[in-house]
């Protein structure tokens, strides 16, 4: 049995309950030769097996953990110049907008009232324009990396990825209207269901899309992507789209 044939069966061991430890333990060896590349063609496999998209999205925590830490190795391999590292470091900053988002969805769970000059609410508006205008940072990944990885046959973690962004756009749209009409345009009671129920679908949601990307699609990216020309290249189109806190040079 080829490599793919075994990390699908691996997959659909996991999948039915068994334990990663155990199997990575039984399949350490074979593990250590699987690469984020190699997961993605399994996964892509399983898909055109008829798996269904929603399942591999809501598997692919438990299948790359098979794998180990891929973030921390790509990242300890790359320049600090190279696009990627930069892609990284801003996922950093965003998981970083995600915590104080939670922390600050339990601060306002526990308040009977508030204005649009309360502390939280201010805090809540700063917090909300990083998450909400991201979008140069969505714009490179789908114009500029994901297609890179299309042409190289690697279509499956894109595919995953933009599906999980049509969630995600509509979600930042609730939270960007209800951060506008905090303490102003709604009912506080109200406007706490809306919030804790938008905090708590967003937040785990960005959280997997950013560990997917971090370690299976990134990657795949440097792994795939060998002539340094095309890096070159698509460099110059990501400092034309610009940076998310960032000038493009770190």
């Amino acid at each position: 049995m080829d490599k793919i044939g075994q990390l699908t069966q691996l997959f659909a061991r996991l999948d039915s309950g068994e334990s990663a430890d155990r199997l990575r333990q039984e399949a350490g060896h074979f593990l250590d030769t699987v690469s984020p590349k190699d997961l993605a063609l399994a996964e892509q496999f399983m898909m055109q097996g008829g798996a269904d998209l929603g399942h591999l999205r809501s598997r692919c925590f438990a299948h790359v953990s098979l794998l180990g830490d891929q973030a921390a190795k790509l990242r300890a391999r790359l320049p600090y110049s190279h696009i990627v590292r930069t892609i990284l470091a801003e996922h950093e900053m965003m998981l970083c907008f995600l915590a104080e988002l939670e922390e600050l969805n339990r601060e306002i769970q526990q308040m009977a009232y508030c204005s649009g000059a309360s502390v939280e609410i201010r805090k809540l508006n700063h917090i909300v324009s990083h998450i909400v205008n991201s979008g140069d940072h969505r714009f490179r990944e789908d114009e500029v990396i994901f297609p890179e990885l299309e042409r190289h046959g690697y279509y499956g973690p894109p595919e995953i990825i933009k599906i999980e962004q049509l969630g995600l756009d509509a979600c930042k749209r609730e939270m960007a209207e209800l951060a506008n009409a905090a303490g102003k345009k709604i009912d506080f009671s109200k406007f706490k269901i809306r919030f804790d129920s938008a905090v708590k679908y967003l937040v785990p949601a960005m959280r997997q899309q950013i560990f997917t990307e971090d370690n299976i699609l990134y990657p795949i990216a440097v792994e795939v992507i060998t002539d340094r020309g095309v890096w070159e290249r698509l460099k110059g189109m990501c400092d034309q789209i610009g940076y998310c806190g960032f000038d493009g040079k770190y």
